[in-house]
Formats: structure tokens, C-alpha cells, sequence
């Protein structure tokens, strides 16, 4: 938002480096015409430039534009500050400044429980979801686990699922699919299924990625 206090006001402009902020933010959508008077346009991708602003006295002129955040950019505060407000080379204003706040993923784990069974035993798998250090939700929730060979899913699969998830896992299968879920802004949620040792040894089951509206975590594992 630019608002004009003075006279009238023609060729404004200002120059705002989003890769100085987060490398790899960019604008979409652009560029844009008349944003700010007519003969205006807002334009770039990792550099925004404003050029041909017209204000009349006492009016202002505002506009957005979408940005779009870089897969795997961490998590943290990153202040975005433009260039002076200038037009003809004379500056009209100091820059203007805000923060992008950028939350993090939920966390993804595993656990057996018990961690020792005897052969054609059972034991409890289950994968907890911890979104207690978000302030946005996180929705789409998805990932196959491929059990290793010795682990199949149990005869009676107890599924006990909180995350509003579907979860595919039939009695002998060797894959545990989950997909559709969802964990609360601050919450957590958990997926647990029973599985029965088929054959002795250490286990060592590594699931696949979780997949989420809020980022990709990584793989969880337990033996």
C-alpha cells in the first residue's frame, strides 16, 4: 500500500529483491498493469519492480502479489525490506519492511511395541505425527511404509488411526499404505497397526517420506 499524503504524484516506483529474503522466493502472476494509476505495472520474479506510479493528492494504491516459497526452505522468520519509495531520483519514503514467517513440518516417527517378539508374534507399529511446533495445520498427510521381509501386517490389523487418515492395511500384506490425513495447528495425531513377525532376526523397517501440505519430512525408522 502506497498512500500520499502530498501533491500529486507521478512515476513512482520501488524495487523490492525477494532472493535477498529466502533464495528461491518468487512472484507468480506477474506482471500486472495498472496497479497503482493507470500506465503502472508491477513486474519480476525474484526482483519486484514497481514503475510509472500515478497517486493523486490525498489518495493511495494498493495491490498484491502472490509469492511462492522454495521446496525445503527452513523454517524461520525472514524480514523482506523494499527499496526507498522514489520518483525521477528523489526519494518519497523510507522502505518499507514486514517478515515472512515460515512454519515447519511435522515431525515423523516410528516405534514397535513391544520392540522383541518371539516368531509369529505380534507387536503394535505405530507412527506419530507432531505438529506441536506449527501455528498452520497440516493437511494431505501420506506415506507408505513397505515392512521388511519377516514383518508382514497381523492376521486382526487393530488399525487405531487419529489423524482422520485412511490407512491400507490388510491382514498378511507387506506395505502399510496411509494417505488423506490431517494434524491440527500445535497437535499431533497417531497410526498404529499390528504387524507378526514372520521370521527371527533385526528387523529393520524404514518407512517412506511423509508427504504433507506443509513440506516433505523425512523417513522414519525402528527395528
Amino acid at each position: 500500500t502506497i498512500q500520499n499524503l502530498g501533491d500529486t504524484l507521478a512515476g513512482v516506483g520501488f524495487t523490492d529483491d525477494l532472493d535477498a529474503v529466502l533464495t528461491g522466493l518468487v512472484a507468480v502472476g506477474l506482471p500486472q498493469s495498472d496497479v497503482c494509476g493507470a500506465g503502472s505495472q508491477i513486474s519480476g520474479t525474484s526482483l519486484l519492480t514497481l514503475t510509472g506510479g500515478n497517486i493523486a493528492a490525498g489518495s493511495s494504491c494498493s495491490f498484491t502479489v502472490t509469492l511462492q516459497v522454495p521446496a525445503g526452505a527452513a523454517a524461520g522468520s525472514y524480514v523482506n525490506t523494499t527499496s526507498t519509495l522514489s520518483t525521477g531520483g528523489l526519494t518519497l519514503a523510507n522502505p518499507a519492511s514486514d517478515t515472512l514467517v515460515i512454519e515447519p513440518p511435522p515431525t515423523f516417527a516410528k516405534a514397535f511395541a513391544p520392540a522383541a517378539i518371539g516368531l509369529g508374534q505380534t507387536t503394535t507399529l505405530t507412527f506419530p505425527v507432531d505438529n506441536t511446533a506449527s501455528a498452520l495445520p497440516a493437511s494431505s498427510l501420506s506415506f507408505v511404509d513397505m515392512l521388511p521381509a519377516g514383518l508382514e501386517v497381523a492376521a486382526t490389523p487393530n488399525v487405531v488411526e487419529t489423524c482422520g487418515a485412511t490407512v491400507g492395511a490388510t491382514a498378511g500384506a507387506t506395505s502399510i499404505n496411509v494417505s488423506g490425513g490431517s494434524v491440527a495447528a500445535g497437535g499431533s495425531c497417531t497410526i498404529s497397526v499390528d504387524v507378526t513377525a514372520t521370521a527371527t532376526g533385526d528387523l529393520v523397517n524404514t518407512s517412506g517420506a511423509l508427504s504433507t501440505s506443509n513440506g516433505s519430512v523425512a523417513a522414519a525408522m525402528a527395528s
